[in-house]
């Protein structure tokens, strides 16, 4: 656990060792309160915080307070924006599209996409924020945007009961077939093309806001949190159709040297990330086409395919690659 900006840390005082700790606490960055359970975490929060909300409304509430503040980053994004758009007119237009993780839709072109596509499915946790997205298209194309509010991580229900007692192996691999059956239900059909725009190291904030955990447990959650997502943007493609994943590999606060670089030098930033991944650092992002390429998907995906990665001003500066691939 960081103690970086941190003042004092408070516990709950139980003599078992803490596994959580207050959301609210660390918004403020004077103090950390840290728990042995859910049950100390929650008199905590309804007597400092007078909160009673659950997890899940608090993860909720915090997300659409995070796309309020960007909202008007559009100007911004435009590099990043221009990137994620050229990869989608690659994968060309067609009947339908539905993009995962749109937020306030600052880093798409409604232009374009209402240009490409007869209808455009919109899907996040934060239903205040897609319905920003869906207002920036044009009033003539505004009916053909659908939007679609909910997890996508498949396991925020398990939040709760994770911080008290996390799964093994076995129950860490029936839960994640599980989450990714519920969510194909969810988003019920399949899409000529697929965008998961950026979410995908999103997905794991929630649980580092709530939870004090070892480095095997963050490990093994976020494979079983890639492999879920892979498994629902491939499985949400229709066949013949296209999916696309971008994704952030590393940002500034852990490589400086990305800010020296011009952001559209591939090859500088490709020799960072080597530097990166050869000490340990990162994982290189090449592992995101070995994963695409799995027995298990290999199936109904195939030519599976790494773009030259571009740099994304968040207010920090994030390295991002995309990946393309077909739907056989």
């Amino acid at each position: 656990m960081s103690a970086e900006a941190v003042t004092r840390i408070r516990t709950c005082g139980c003599s078992d060792p803490p596994r959580r700790k207050c959301d609210r606490c660390a918004v403020g960055g004077g103090e950390i309160f840290v728990a042995c359970s859910l049950a100390c975490l929650r008199r905590h929060l309804k007597t400092a915080h007078h909160v009673t909300q659950t997890s899940i409304e608090r993860i909720a509430e915090r997300q659409t307070l995070a796309n309020r503040q960007t909202r008007s980053y559009r100007e911004r994004y435009a590099d990043h924006r221009r990137h994620l758009m050229a990869l989608l007119a690659n994968a060309g237009g067609g009947p339908d599209i539905a993009i995962l993780g749109a937020g306030n839709g600052t880093d798409l072109d409604p232009e374009q996409l209402a240009r490409d596509f007869s209808t455009i499915h919109l899907f996040d946790l934060d239903g205040e924020a897609l319905e920003r997205a869906r207002e920036s298209f044009a009033a003539p194309a505004r009916n053909r945007v659908m939007t679609h509010s909910f997890d996508l991580s498949g396991l925020l229900g398990r939040l709760d009961e994770w911080g008290e007692r996390f799964p093994d192996a076995a129950g860490l691999h029936r839960a994640a077939a599980e989450a990714i059956h519920t969510l194909l239900r969810r988003i019920r059909q399949r899409f000529q093309v697929v965008l998961s725009d950026c979410i995908l190291s999103q997905l794991l904030v929630p649980y580092r806001q709530h939870w004090l955990q070892q480095d095997p447990t963050w490990n093994l959650l976020s494979e079983a949190i890639t492999g879920i997502h892979l498994a629902t943007v491939g499985g949400s493609v229709a066949e013949g159709g296209h999916g696309i994943i971008a994704f952030d590999v590393v940002d500034s606060s852990v490589a400086p040297e990305l800010q020296g670089v011009s952001p559209d030098d591939a090859d500088a930033l490709e020799e960072v990330v080597c530097e990166l991944s050869a000490r340990g650092s990162i994982v290189h992002p090449s592992e995101m086409v070995r994963r695409l390429s799995s027995p298990a998907l290999t199936p109904f995906i195939e030519a599976p395919r790494l773009t030259r990665p571009w740099l994304w001003n968040t207010g920090v500066t994030q390295l991002v690659y995309g990946l393309s691939f077909d739907r056989r």
